[in-house]
């Protein structure tokens, strides 16, 4: 939302910014309204995108566009010094200037393409106090002692985790997309029709984050982009199936975690090069996060994916 926000501010500066250089090449009197929506447009736009990247400093395309921004501020401001002083602006500034900030727009636009929007983080479920800690906080008579021999001891958290044996196997269907896309093929959506109708009959899978990876080829950035907008085109389907998003979280985390617990180590063997791994490594996994009011506790994704883990996931991750 911000970036989109970020894009119609940039957009009437760039309207604005047109009407401008069109009189300016026609030798006609500047409009000063026009020029505050220009530059108050383009400011707007700047900040926005630079809180976009203070809240999602790993996504590499956002940077870039701030990047270009901030040259076309640069130029922008050089060419407000030639007007102050009256002096005749050089055509090649302007161009480049104007060049510069409808590159930062297209590159926005493409970030808005690529990048699924982050899921509203929902509040964590209360967690029950573990038994030792109720044992300490009352001590208990002698009679509740005799009780507690014969009455069932309650389970701990982490055994009532449990998903269903259903559920669980159709969240290990394949799902397949388009090549070097974000669009899932047309032979995985029965897949995916099966998945939602066993969440729908099952509840009690509060929710589940869906996770995209790569294989290993590739820049980082741009493996990161794709498998969260793959992850995200997931998400929609199930949606589109009837799945409540409330249910769905989606994350990208590139080619960081192999399928093969052994390719994800520093010295990784040559078979973790080969096309038969990276055909592996090419998938989407779902993982549960909260059956009930029971969160999960435990590792989301490897060590290397877990500072692309969402905010509002990072609870539920759990390292050894």
């Amino acid at each position: 939302m911000t970036m989109l926000a970020a894009l119609l501010a940039l957009a009437a500066g760039a309207v604005a910014g047109i009407f401008l250089a069109v009189r300016h090449f026609m030798h006609k009197r500047l409009p000063a309204m026009v020029a505050l929506l220009h530059g108050l447009g383009g400011a707007t736009g700047f900040t926005l995108v630079l809180v976009t990247v203070v809240l999602e400093p790993d996504f590499r395309p956002i940077r870039d566009v701030l990047y270009l921004l901030i040259g076309t501020v640069v130029l922008g401001v050089v060419n407000l010094l030639f007007h102050i002083r009256k002096v005749r602006h050089r055509t090649s500034l302007i161009l480049l200037h104007g060049l510069t900030a409808v590159t930062a727009a297209s590159f926005l636009i493409r970030a808005i393409l690529v990048h699924p929007p982050p899921e509203a983080p929902s509040a964590p479920p209360p967690v029950p106090p573990p038994p030792e800690a109720s044992a300490v906080a009352a001590a208990p008579s002698a009679s509740a002692q005799e009780l507690s021999a014969t009455a069932p001891v309650a389970k701990p958290a982490a055994e009532e985790f449990a998903v269903p044996d259903a559920v669980q196997r159709a969240l290990e269907s394949s799902t397949q997309f388009e090549t070097n896309s974000a669009i899932v093929s047309q032979s995985s959506m029965s897949s995916l029709a099966e998945i939602a109708t066993a969440l729908k009959e099952h509840p009690e899978i509060a929710l589940i984050q869906v996770q995209g990876h790569a294989d290993e080829r590739g820049d980082d950035n741009r493996n990161v982009a794709l498998t969260r907008a793959r992850a995200a085109a997931v998400v929609t389907a199930l949606v589109a199936n009837g799945v409540g998003r409330e249910r769905l979280h989606s994350a990208g985390y590139g080619s960081r975690c192999p399928d093969d617990k052994a390719c994800q180590q520093s010295n990784a063997p040559d078979s973790c090069h080969a096309s038969e791994n990276w055909q592996r490594d090419r998938r989407v996994v779902f993982q549960v996060l909260q059956v009930g009011k029971t969160p999960f506790r435990g590792e989301i994704v490897c060590a290397r994916g877990a500072s692309l883990i969402p905010p509002e996931d990072r609870r539920f991750h759990a390292s050894e």
